[in-house]
């Protein structure tokens, strides 16, 4: 059965990033591979120092052992279709700013606690306000957690931290880190006909329909994607197992909600509980193998074929 699918760019809000339906900034971390497109953005964002967003090949490509030519690959592929319920992400952000308190330009950070970076992509480890000039000209990818264990800055249940958690006790952490890397290439679905704005009411935003058809590869499914989505997404004892324990990923975890530990005030400790609901729905997905070229040169028939 073939369904046809309505794919929407939204308005950009930097440059080099795309928007996904909940606002925020998307593919900001994306691993990168080729020199031209580090050096791109360096130029527009600035060096990355703490964190590495470079990769090699190795960690996308395999050997297409189907094909004819020497140094022929392919890579594994995860496509999944993702719902998200827009009016439901903004009602929570409102109960959950009034629930820890916020007043004011506050009550922004409700949504950044949840996923770890403001809309505009401002790190919350880095700062409690979107304010992109508050440090100057800054690569919004260059940070780790390291002074922030107990997460009084950027929670240790948020999205961010959940499935990238950027800190490593020792060597073996560090590499297990590096070498989990998908490359994660997505693009949002569905038409939203008003314009992208944060102050919108909930009731105008649309409850379905919408979301992002998510599609990464790698060169290893299960050390990869399913490692990242069971032992970090839907593990609600990672990044630490504690009391009480951080919980699922409050976007890309899958499984039963239950409280979870929040700071009302940046960079002080002390913290309240808040259940946050689910905003996201798995409607479909596959895993696949993307073949190398030459074996499609193959299966057509010759080069001049394809």
């Amino acid at each position: 059965m073939i369904k046809m699918v309505n794919l929407q760019t939204l308005p950009r809000r930097l440059k080099l990033y795309v928007v996904e339906h909940f606002g925020f900034v998307d593919g900001m971390s994306n691993t990168l591979f080729l020199e031209e497109d580090l050096k791109e953005v360096e130029a527009e964002a600035g060096r990355c120092i703490t964190w590495d967003p470079s990769a090699p090949l190795s960690l996308v490509l395999v050997q297409d052992k189907n094909a004819q030519e020497e140094d022929s690959y392919g890579s594994f592929f995860v496509f999944r279709k993702l719902e998200q319920n827009v009016r439901a992400f903004r009602e929570t952000e409102i109960k959950f700013a009034d629930a820890l308190g916020l007043e004011g330009k506050a009550r922004k950070r409700a949504g950044a606690l949840i996923m770890g970076r403001f809309r505009n992509g401002v790190p919350l480890v880095l700062q409690d306000t979107e304010d992109p000039d508050r440090h100057g000209k800054f690569n919004r990818n260059n940070f780790d957690f390291r002074e922030d264990k107990e997460g009084i800055k950027c929670p240790i249940n948020s999205h961010i931290r959940k499935v990238n958690p950027r800190e490593a006790r020792n060597e073996q952490e560090r590499k297990v880190g590096q070498d989990n890397r998908i490359v994660r290439r997505s693009i949002t679905y569905g038409k939203r006909d008003l314009p992208l704005r944060d102050n919108l009411a909930p009731e105008e935003l649309p409850t379905g329909g919408v979301g992002i058809l998510f599609m990464c590869f790698q060169r290893d499914i299960s050390t990869q994607f399913s490692f990242i989505q069971k032992m970090w997404a839907n593990n609600p004892d990672f990044p630490l197992s504690q009391t009480p324990r951080p919980g699922i990923d409050p976007i890309a975890g899958q499984g039963s909600r239950e409280d979870q530990w929040w700071s009302p005030v940046w960079g002080r400790s002390g913290f309240k509980k808040y259940k946050l609901p689910h905003f996201v729905i798995l409607r479909g997905g596959e895993y696949f193998f993307a073949p190398s070229i030459s074996f499609l040169k193959t299966i057509a028939g010759g080069p001049g074929n394809v």
